[in-house]
């Protein structure tokens, strides 16, 4: 089942950054969760990238860590040969 979390790490600065994680195969709600906390746990530096900024986050700079299971939203489809 493929299963997408919103995940929003806040610095101790006070600063909040949001990433999307999706799992093609992620077998239930907890074992996805606890990959996300171990790969969390493994990294020094989180990359995060989106249109108009990159940031690179010290883990020891992070204060708290949301996970929330995204199960709704919008699935949009473009079909350029119409």
């Amino acid at each position: 089942m493929k299963r997408t979390f919103l995940l929003t790490y806040t610095t101790v600065s006070g600063k909040s950054y949001t990433e999307f994680k999706t799992f093609q195969h992620g077998p239930d709600y907890d074992t996805c969760v606890q990959r996300l906390i171990d790969e969390f746990d493994e990294l020094a530096y989180l990359f995060l990238k989106n249109d108009t900024q990159v940031h690179y986050i010290n883990i020891d700079h992070i204060e708290s860590l949301s996970i929330q299971e995204v199960t709704e939203g919008q699935a949009i489809a473009y079909d350029f040969n119409g």
